[in-house]
């Protein structure tokens, strides 16, 4: 992997080079306003073009069609690039502070989100403990019928019960802070994601 990224670097550096040398030859022969045009249309999109098939490409192939925790992980991959770069970026530091602590907690929170486990956030061994058996019920028209049985004590029963209510209530309770979080409040200068850029 690490001699795929480096050969991936070498030939971005080449091509860079040889369109920054392309680019000088052109500005010397053509009026700016030409120059201008070129490095707009050709050799931006062509550069970002190559950084985002590289970028994404370990994300990309982690994306499913039938699962919405795909829009999730490539929202947490691109925040985090954004943070990042808003980090080594040009705002005023009062400003920027306060955008990257949102950024950072919905970060945070976006990860929970996507590895669903609220049950053992609330109770470390719930899986460890939460020990079921599969049962023999009453027939049913004549056929045999099974369920699911809990093995161990009431009290055991309940408190995994309990943690697994308290879980979904968390569950709750961080999503609607997570999209709070993005939707921003501007009239208390609460920064959304419509102003996370530099």
């Amino acid at each position: 992997m690490k001699n795929i990224t480096k050969i991936i670097k070498d030939i971005n550096s080449k091509v860079k080079t040889y369109i920054n040398t392309t680019v000088e030859k052109i500005d010397d022969m053509l009026p700016r306003w030409v120059y201008w045009h070129f490095y707009k249309h050709v050799y931006y999109h062509i550069k970002m073009s190559l950084w985002g098939l590289f970028k994404f490409m370990k994300i990309s192939t982690k994306m499913v069609p039938w699962d919405y925790s795909s829009i999730l992980m490539m929202l947490e991959f691109q925040l985090t690039i954004l943070k990042h770069s808003l980090a080594t970026g040009h705002e005023d530091k009062e400003s920027l502070d306060i955008k990257l602590a949102h950024m950072e907690r919905a970060i945070f929170l976006l990860k929970h989100i996507i590895e669903d486990d609220y049950v053992s956030l609330v109770m470390p061994d719930y899986h460890e403990l939460n020990n079921v058996k599969i049962v023999k019920t009453d027939a049913i028209n004549g056929k045999e019928c099974y369920t699911v049985g809990f093995v161990g004590s009431e009290t055991l029963h309940k408190k995994l019960k309990d943690a697994s209510v308290t879980a979904n209530k968390l569950y709750i309770q961080e999503w609607n802070e997570f999209w709070n979080i993005l939707r921003g409040d501007m009239d208390n200068n609460i920064w959304g994601l419509n102003v996370w850029w530099d």
